[in-house]
């Protein structure tokens, strides 16, 4: 594949679209036949969440 065929590929995938409820779905569906991967992101995204309100509530009462 030359680069002439790899750019008219690339028009074509921009040109088409991309459905991204369909995508979402995807991913929903795979959370629910895998229930462990979901409940290892959401741990990772609670616990980054929880170091960022610790971290900046610090800084907000140290500028008080």
């Amino acid at each position: 594949m030359n680069n002439n065929e790899m750019i008219i590929q690339d028009q074509q995938v921009v040109s088409e679209g991309r459905d991204y409820l369909k995508d979402a779905g995807r991913v929903f569906d795979y959370l629910e036949e895998h229930p462990g991967v979901g409940f290892m992101a959401g741990g990772t995204f609670t616990a980054g969440g929880i170091g960022a309100l610790i971290y900046y509530g610090s800084k907000l009462l140290n500028v008080s």
